[in-house]
């Protein structure tokens, strides 16, 4: 149901933003051992946070701001790829308890009546914001910190 077209630019997009997080952790740590034992925390803290694991409607107040600003962007990049999928789709035949797209995407709190629903391209915009605050993160730390040994 969704355009593969736009598919592939979430896809791009979430990987140059990936590729600038690494670079930037990398950076930010004294050694490789380090930096790959560092890499992996962002996207551990995205996994439960991004509203697919806890839903945005069960987690805690304490904890609503990792869901909106989770270090990896991964909130935005599976709601942009479940509206692109399942948005335009009007029933499902063989789900119990789901009539539509919408209604599924309301099951992860990403389709709200309160105002705060994104469109896919907002979504694609967001990871973009993330890829642009790694690499500002990774071009800091390349700069002015020295590790000496680099």
């Amino acid at each position: 149901e969704g355009g593969y077209g736009f598919y592939w630019v979430m896809f791009t997009s979430f990987m140059v933003m990936a590729w600038m997080q690494g670079i930037a952790i990398g950076a930010l740590t004294p050694s490789m051992a380090i930096g790959t034992a560092a890499v992996m925390a962002p996207l551990n803290i995205s996994d439960f946070f991004c509203g697919f694991i806890v839903t945005r409607g069960d987690m805690g107040w304490w904890f609503r701001w990792l869901y909106y600003f989770n270090p990896s962007g991964l909130t935005y990049l599976l709601q942009g790829l479940y509206k692109n999928e399942f948005e335009p789709r009007m029933s499902f035949t063989n789900t119990p308890g789901i009539t539509s797209g919408r209604e599924l995407l309301s099951t992860y709190g990403w389709n709200d009546d309160e105002g705060e629903e994104l469109t896919k391209w907002e979504c694609v915009g967001i990871v973009w914001i993330f890829a642009f605050m790694w690499f500002a993160i990774g071009q800091w730390a390349l700069v002015n910190k020295r590790h000496g040994t680099r």
